[in-house]
């Protein structure tokens, strides 16, 4: 069984993915330990790799710290839970190997971890066994009368 709770929210822009797991750290006092892809990214040969093995590093670091265990929050994950696609050049090279990253990393993940996406078809096919809940998050619509 896996130590983690990895979970995926997934569903169109404006349903309030990003809004819900803030609230879920609001409501159980945890820090959030949020990513921001584009920080990830270099031009760099192997840069890309190294910066998305220091958020899991740095994440097992924060875990040791007394308290409760912070929320690693990945929004706009798209570009690293998409289909792989084959190499054809070196970007195609890197995304591959930032994936093949969080797979492994996900397979051993202990804490707890949130992902948010616009993508409404299902993520990689390796990725889908490895969140523990995959969500679509849908828009609801409040009229409030008068």
């Amino acid at each position: 069984m896996p130590q983690g709770f990895t979970v995926l929210l997934y569903g169109p822009p404006g349903t309030g993915k990003t809004e819900s797991v803030l609230q879920m750290a609001k409501a159980t006092g945890r820090d959030l330990f949020k990513i921001d892809i584009s920080t990830i990214r270099d031009k760099f040969i192997g840069e890309s790799e190294k910066h998305t093995r220091r958020i899991f590093d740095e994440y097992r670091e924060s875990l040791k710290k007394p308290g409760f265990a912070p929320i690693l929050f990945i929004n706009e994950a798209d570009a690293l839970i998409g289909r792989r696609t084959s190499v054809k050049d070196a970007v195609d090279q890197m995304n591959n190997s930032m994936q093949n990253i969080l797979l492994d990393e996900l397979e051993r993940f202990e804490g707890i971890m949130f992902c948010t996406t616009n993508l409404e078809t299902h993520p990689d096919p390796a990725f889908e066994r490895r969140f523990l809940y995959k969500n679509k998050i849908v828009a609801t619509r409040c009229e409030c009368p008068g």
